[in-house]
């Protein structure tokens, strides 16, 4: 689906499980924490510069190269960017465990070109439940792809611009706002990608 598609829905807040991580501030500050570099889990603080995202946290995964960045259980950020300049890591979210979201409270989701933000199930079914995304805006010049793996329904929350790939292997949800398409939109047969109100269903095409 190419072109612009606007579809109109009702805002809804998806719960994460809090991370012992990046530190509450005291007094009104900016908070943020950065991606170490390589493979490895996105739960885990030591892989972060100052521990691991919570809702005062900018997050970014600026380190150079390509690997793999694992979140199996719930997470916050104040706001999100996927790789950058030189950099080119996948996000996988594996809802392996209950509430397994991404939660962006006050900023952008952003995936940068070359970046990539995938919803999957990286254990035998049926271990998944469905992994969801919610930003108060998401930008992706990356790729963006709901897994045929997943279970469920995966939602994605949030006003969307789309200058990348979005690439839908499983039955999707948009929960919220417009979704601005300006590149490749793929999902495939026998999939169906629908808004939470009852216009904008979005059915297979051969390209974006």
């Amino acid at each position: 689906l190419a072109g612009l598609i606007v579809v109109a829905a009702t805002m809804a807040v998806l719960p994460a499980s809090a991370s012992a991580a990046c530190p509450m501030p005291s007094a009104p500050t900016t908070f943020s924490t950065s991606w170490n570099g390589g493979s490895g889990h996105y739960n885990n603080d030591a892989n972060w510069s100052n521990s691991a995202p919570t809702a005062v946290c900018d997050a970014s995964t600026p380190a150079a190269g390509a690997y793999t960045v694992t979140m199996n259980a719930g997470s916050n950020a104040k706001s999100m960017t996927i790789g950058g300049a030189g950099s080119n890591p996948t996000l996988q979210i594996s809802a392996e465990n209950a509430n397994t979201n991404l939660l962006v409270v006050s900023g952008a989701l952003s995936i940068a070109s070359g970046a990539s933000l995938t919803l999957v199930c990286n254990v035998a079914p049926p271990g998944c439940g469905a992994p969801n995304v919610s930003a108060p805006t998401i930008s992706n010049a990356g790729t963006f792809t709901v897994d045929a793996t997943v279970n469920g329904m995966p939602f994605i929350s949030g006003q969307l611009t789309n200058t990348g790939t979005m690439q839908f292997n499983h039955t999707a949800k948009f929960n919220n706002g417009a979704v601005t398409n300006q590149s490749t939109f793929n999902i495939a047969d026998g999939v169906t990608v629908t808004s939470s109100g009852s216009r904008g269903v979005m059915r297979p095409s051969c390209a974006g």
